[in-house]
């Protein structure tokens, strides 16, 4: 038979798998969702300690906290440098007083009572 630790991380790989479609590294798993299945596991305390050392992950929620806000700094920084890089090409984007707003596209033909509905004051 396996060991607790084992049982644990296998549990928290499907339970994953089950509502993310993918199984994810154990070091993305928060140790607040480990503790909570050693918990519903009836598991002895403090394997959510051992499996967060297993993973390479701090176990104390302020530090941990720490740990994904700066690892997902990097990913944000580059995919606002993606978006940044695509802005001149989005003709339909414009920042109005700082707020993105996108404006209306209108077809180059409009028929007629297309364009006395978009004159006609319908407030």
């Amino acid at each position: 038979m396996q060991s607790d630790p084992h049982l644990l991380a296998l549990t928290m790989l499907l339970q994953a798998y089950q509502r993310l479609g993918y199984f994810p590294k154990l070091g993305d798993v928060p140790a607040m969702v480990v503790d909570t299945g050693r918990g519903v596991l009836d598991l002895p305390d403090g394997l959510a300690a051992q499996f967060c050392e297993q993973a390479g992950i701090p176990a104390e929620a302020p530090a941990l906290v720490g740990f994904y806000r700066r690892r997902l700094a990097g990913t944000a920084a580059a995919v606002a440098v993606a978006v940044d890089a695509g802005y001149p090409a989005k003709t339909d984007l414009v920042l109005e007083d700082g707020k993105p707003t996108l404006e209306r596209r209108r077809g180059a033909d409009r028929r007629p009572s297309a364009l006395a509905l978009e004159c006609a004051d319908v407030h």
